[in-house]
């Protein structure tokens, strides 16, 4: 130890003043981390109220307790004394056990007028030659002008390193902390054996502390695994150091009672969001961040050592890495905790519903949704899960309302369940109490799955109590189902499927028959368990152009986190398409009282949820009518590269004409097309073309993000499919004609991008 131990010069006084708990840039050890190591000896406990007082000096009789502490006999003192060791020292002393002690042990001795003067202060070189005793030095191998030589042959040993002051002057704590653990690292005299063992300790360096329980199963209980083997690990021991290298002070040669992080980078730990080859993308501090680390990184996983390569595997989400990283950024080694010490799932609910895991939310980071908030942002139902590594939570609001169809393997030991035709499989004890025979729902109900992080059901409840089950949406189909009960009974019910404004589907039963609602937006009540639907009133009074920068509807503010759901018809017979988008996509549209079927305001006043009618135009596809033979109603079309042949009455758009094209339910296949109708050409041909956007006449017009870009030879008549970047780097070879849906303010984009080879 005595290596690294902190430069810290003395003044003349040898007064101490400076404290540090971080490693210094020489690796040194902070006098915190020394101290630290004398109050696992007990050697240094500090007053009664915890102060170590290490500016104040020293007394022989305080000093003396110290080296006895720290010497063979520190276990035989005895506070039954009923004879005094000095005359100054009366029996009923608190320091006379220890005098006594150390006096027939040759460590120290007292005046020739038979006092001991416990009170005065140790000077440095009083101390210097007790140190230098308790390692097995006698006046024979010194001189006789007393302390010359005493203090060269300790300055040899490196007993006094980073201490300075005159013989005389008296010593501070601080710099018995300073001398007590360069004793600790000194070499016995004749012997390869350093004091620590003398005490039954032993100091191991760079040692990396791997796993406790808490990270692996398979290590006992207070235990720690490292890389110099498995030991106890003492109370006192911060368990943050779990994945970091330092030195240790092993005692019995089974339990590390001192631990000092070391090194000249420093460790940093985050909590994996996701993985992608060889980078981590996570949490620290409350951010996402990312790390890539070489494959051939040393990897620590629990008491197993590999690579990161094979490690990588093991990283899931809630994995906590303990990332080492020397001077220059480099990676030294990771330590990775599996995602099982991710917590939960909990339900959000009313009171200290986080009790299981944690005792307060104060403190405690919490991302929900992906995005850090606080913890009045969560709702009820969210589903929660805590890291006390890092003292975060991760919360998930993923809500899925259906038909209750079926448990498998049976609904007294469900392991999955069915709901709306979607198998979903459970995790923890709250949703299977809520979907076992145990619970209250039953196969038929309309029941709100909360799904957790993984996509499995965390929590169940009837639809209509999630908190972010909207009961206010867009109805895209409805119907009639055949369910089997519990009790093996047949039955049949109707149902809707109905999208909230966050662009979740959700399924209810109803009494009747409801296919005149497909295609508006509702409002849902539960009777019985079933669906009652409702006009959901008048949506006027929001209008105007959208500023997104601003967050603004004309006059009306947009939340942050609105939810804006695009559809694309309010008529019964016609295809219903629906699209979640968000407000940026709307910047510089202006929305009219006709556009606005839905809206709803938070208390603050700000729009938190909107449905539209058919603003953006990106509900469709688009693309290429090859060829139209309007006589036989049969047209070859190709939407972005696939090339299929339709028949029908879609007179409205000729050969060679870009196109949008409505497909019912939203799947491209011939059979499904139900509506085509042409684009608008520019007038004027493109000059310039970026990836966002087009030129033409001095006029910038923006591209959407799907637009499909078609190019050919001159020599040809049929197009390809090309990247628009591929034609953004060759757009001098072509003649450029963008073709767009409708006017930019009213939502439009550019859609199709014919180039034919100059």
């Amino acid at each position: 130890m005595k290596k690294k131990i902190l430069a810290v010069m003395l003044s003349a006084a040898l007064l101490i003043g400076i404290f540090c708990t971080s490693v210094s840039a020489d690796g040194a050890y902070t006098l915190a981390e020394q101290t630290g190591v004398l109050k696992a000896l007990g050697v240094m406990q500090g007053d009664p109220d915890g102060n170590l007082r290490l500016n104040d000096l020293v007394t022989r009789a305080e000093y003396t307790k110290m080296i006895t502490a720290m010497s063979a006999v520190r276990n035989a003192a005895s506070s039954a004394l009923s004879v005094s060791p000095f005359s100054d020292v009366p029996y009923t002393h608190w320091a006379a056990p220890y005098v006594r002690l150390a006096v027939s042990n040759g460590y120290v001795s007292g005046y020739t007028d038979s006092t001991f003067r416990p009170q005065n202060y140790v000077t440095y070189a009083e101390a210097v030659t007790v140190a230098l005793k308790l390692l097995g030095y006698t006046n024979s191998d010194f001189g006789a002008a007393w302390p010359y030589g005493q203090m060269g042959t300790a300055e040899n040993l490196g007993l006094t390193k980073d201490i300075a002051g005159g013989f005389d002057s008296p010593l501070t704590r601080g710099a018995c902390v300073i001398l007590l653990n360069n004793l600790l690292d000194t070499k016995l005299k004749g012997s390869a054996q350093k004091y620590a063992g003398v005490i039954d300790c032993e100091i191991k360096e760079g040692i990396i502390l791997i796993a406790t329980k808490n990270e692996d199963a398979t290590v006992p209980e207070g235990k720690v695994f490292t890389t110099a083997g498995t030991f106890k690990l003492a109370d006192g021991i911060n368990r943050d150091f779990i994945g970091s290298r330092g030195d240790t002070l092993i005692r019995n040669g089974d339990e590390i009672i001192s631990f000092i992080p070391t090194g000249s980078g420093n460790t940093e730990k985050m909590v994996v969001y996701s993985t992608l080859n060889d980078v981590i993308i996570g949490y620290e501090g409350g951010g996402l961040t990312q790390v890539t680390v070489p494959s051939a990184t040393t990897a620590y996983v629990g008491a197993t050592v590999t690579t990161f390569a094979a490690a990588k595997q093991k990283l899931n989400m809630g994995s906590v890495v303990t990332l080492m990283k020397d001077v220059k950024g480099n990676i030294e080694y990771i330590s990775i905790t599996e995602g099982s010490t991710l917590q939960g799932p909990m339900i959000v609910g009313g009171g200290a519903w986080y009790l299981p895991y944690c005792s307060s939310l104060d403190g405690v980071t919490i991302i929900r949704s992906g995005v850090k908030a606080s913890s009045s942002e969560l709702k009820a139902n969210d589903v929660a899960y805590y890291t006390s590594e890092l003292k975060m939570m991760f919360v998930y609001s993923n809500p899925k309302t259906g038909i209750y169809e079926s448990a498998s393997p049976n609904k007294d030991m469900p392991s999955t369940v069915t709901v709306s035709g979607v198998t979903y499989e459970i995790e923890g004890a709250a949703a299977f109490n809520a979907l076992s025979s145990a619970g209250s729902l039953n196969y038929g109900d309309s029941v709100t799955l909360l799904l957790g992080k993984d996509g499995r059901v965390a929590g169940a409840v009837p639809a209509g109590q999630s908190a972010d089950s909207s009961v206010c949406g867009y109805i895209i189909g409805s119907g009639k189902k055949n369910f089997t009960d519990s009790n093996s009974n047949s039955y049949s019910s109707y149902y809707i499927e109905l999208v909230t404004p966050d662009g979740r589907v959700n399924e209810y039963p109803t009494s009747v028959n409801s296919s005149n609602y497909v295609n508006r937006v509702v409002r849902i009540d539960f009777k019985n368990g079933k669906a009652a639907i409702k006009s959901a009133g008048s949506a006027s009074g929001v209008s105007g152009t959208v500023n997104a920068a601003a967050g603004t509807i004309g006059t009306s503010r947009v939340s942050q986190n609105a939810n804006i759901l695009d559809v694309s018809s309010v008529s019964g017979g016609d295809t219903s398409l629906y699209k979640k988008i968000y407000l940026k996509r709307l910047d510089g549209v202006k929305i009219n009282n006709d556009s606005v079927l839905y809206y709803t305001k938070d208390t603050s006043g700000e729009i938190n949820n909107l449905i539209l009618l058919d603003v953006t135009g990106d509900l469709y596809e688009y693309g290429y009518v090859q060829k139209a033979d309007k006589t036989n109603k049969t047209y070859m079309v190709d939407v972005g590269g696939n090339l299929f042949t339709v028949t029908g009455g879609f007179t409205a758009v000729s050969s060679g004409t870009p196109a949008k094209f409505i497909f019912k339910g939203g799947a491209v296949s011939a059979g499904a097309l139900t509506a085509m109708s042409s684009l608008l050409s520019l007038k004027d041909s493109v000059s310039e073309i970026t990836a966002a956007s087009v030129t033409a006449g001095g006029k910038d017009y923006l591209i959407s993000d799907s637009a499909v870009v078609y190019t050919r030879s001159k020599n040809l008549t049929s197009y390809t499919v090309m990247p628009i970047n591929d034609l953004v780097e060759n757009s001098s070879a072509y003649r450029i004609t963008a073709y767009y849906d409708k006017a930019e303010n009213a939502g439009g984009r550019i859609r199709v991008i014919l180039a034919v080879e100059k």
